[in-house]
């Protein structure tokens, strides 16, 4: 996910959630950032807390729009979000990395 102000956009990869294997082969993709957009990596485990609407991330994009912008915050701020909506029990390992680009000049 990338958050620029309230839009959020979804980068979607065909390549395997983060700790499935040792070595994985990435995509990329080139995007124009600028000052405060914030990049949102998240495992498998925080997508799949509904085993009902596994791969769902409709919920996060919503929460992400209006979401504090201080990437430590945020990051606490998902996983506990995450776990919540699960009903409380972690079903499988959750990892959420939040970088927040700054402008040099």
């Amino acid at each position: 996910f990338i958050k620029s102000g309230e839009e959020v956009k979804v980068i979607k990869s065909n390549s395997l959630p983060f700790g499935i294997l040792d070595s994985v082969d990435v995509s990329s993709n080139k995007m124009k950032l600028k000052h405060g957009d914030i990049i949102v990596s998240i495992s498998d485990g925080v997508l799949d807390i509904d085993k009902n609407n596994v791969g769902s991330y409709s919920w996060l994009e919503e929460y992400l729009r209006y979401s504090d912008t201080n990437p430590s915050a945020l990051s606490r701020d998902i996983l506990e979000k995450a776990v919540v909506l699960s009903g409380g029990k972690v079903w499988d390992d959750m990892t959420v990395l939040v970088s927040k680009m700054y402008s040099v000049y």
